[in-house]
């Protein structure tokens, strides 16, 4: 968990192990409330794998992942 210790406190793993908010974020679009849709999955070889959480629009069908950085 160490090397989580840089991420704020408005990220949680959920259930699938997945890194997202605890509040999904404001579309940049329209500015609607997004709501969760799955994760991408990536790996990096001998280290493991890390899911990173996604969002859409409900309004506008605009999509957004998490950054992957802290």
């Amino acid at each position: 968990m160490a090397i989580f210790k840089d991420f704020s406190n408005e990220y949680i793993f959920d259930e699938k192990s997945v890194i997202r908010k605890i509040k999904s974020p404001m579309c940049d679009k329209c500015n609607s409330q997004m709501v969760h849709n799955g994760y991408n999955e990536y790996s990096k070889q001998n280290l493991g794998n890390l899911k990173i959480g996604k969002y859409q629009c409900p309004n506008c069908k605009s999509n957004k992942e998490e950054s992957k950085s802290s």
